[in-house]
């Protein structure tokens, strides 16, 4: 990913490491799926009341977000049915949770409820009417199915951009973040599933400052052991490797060669 800084100051690199299994939660193509779902929903039969509808999968699909937003945000350390220990998690983590509890952060879930969505769809749904795998569920079970499928899309957009808004912020000023206190995290967070210590296995970044004595190391002990006797081995290792040094590794192996198909043509 390198470690290039964009123009407000944020590192990608950092970014990366920030970004944890809410990060690799899909919500693109979960987003697609559920406002699919919303509209599979709502093409069951014919709507008595379409007005009535749409406050009642407004309510029932938008609020519960909002509210959980606006006083308990979604924990972003989780996947659904699991949740990193609180305890488990690193100061730089914790101060991601700090900046979600910001009200700049949580008064954006006022601006994004899918409302408009919903009125859009509404309308069109008959089209899916020939489609729709809901339909002996009747216009309940379709209606149950919309609120669903309203209710995930509304979470997957607004938690989403409440992420977008946190990791927007530079290195510089995430330092200078208090990070949140662990005791207070089960409160002020809300999360899904089981509480467990390690979700997905840490990856850890190439530096671009890796040292010639590193890459020494990680060459082959006998190659070491092939050098000439007047090439001090600590002295190879601690300096940048020469040409003469691969020139003598690449001649060994030529020599090597041979010998080991005369051994198994033997």
């Amino acid at each position: 990913m390198g470690n290039c800084v964009a123009s407000n100051g944020v590192n990608h690199a950092t970014l990366a490491q920030r970004s944890l299994p809410v990060g690799t939660f899909g919500r693109a193509g979960h987003g697609a799926f559920v406002d699919r779902s919303m509209l599979l929903g709502l093409a069951v039969e014919n709507p008595a009341l379409p007005g009535l509808e749409l406050v009642v999968i407004t309510v029932l699909g938008g609020l519960p977000v909002l509210v959980m937003q606006l006083r308990q945000p979604f924990y972003i350390f989780s996947l659904p049915g699991l949740a990193l220990r609180p305890a488990d998690l690193q100061d730089d983590q914790r101060r991601l949770l700090t900046q979600f509890r910001r009200w700049r952060v949580r008064l954006g879930a006022l601006l994004l409820p899918l409302v408009w969505v919903l009125v859009k769809l509404h309308p069109l749904a008959f089209l899916a009417r020939e489609i729709t795998p809901f339909g002996d569920w009747g216009r309940l079970g379709g209606l149950a199915i919309a609120v669903l499928g309203f209710f995930l899309a509304n979470l997957f957009l607004q938690v989403s951009v409440a992420v977008l808004q946190v990791l927007a912020t530079s290195d510089r000023r995430m330092q200078t973040v208090k990070p949140y206190p662990v005791g207070k995290i089960a409160a002020d967070f809300t999360w899904f599933g089981l509480v467990v210590g390690k979700i997905l296995p840490i990856l850890s970044l190439p530096t671009s400052g890796t040292s010639a004595s590193d890459e020494a190391e990680d060459l082959p002990r006998n190659f070491l052991e092939d050098l000439p006797e007047n090439v001090d081995q600590t002295e190879a290792s601690s300096e940048p490797l020469s040409k003469e040094f691969f020139d003598h590794l690449y001649l060994a192996e030529a020599t090597e060669a041979p010998a080991e198909a005369e051994i198994l043509g033997g």
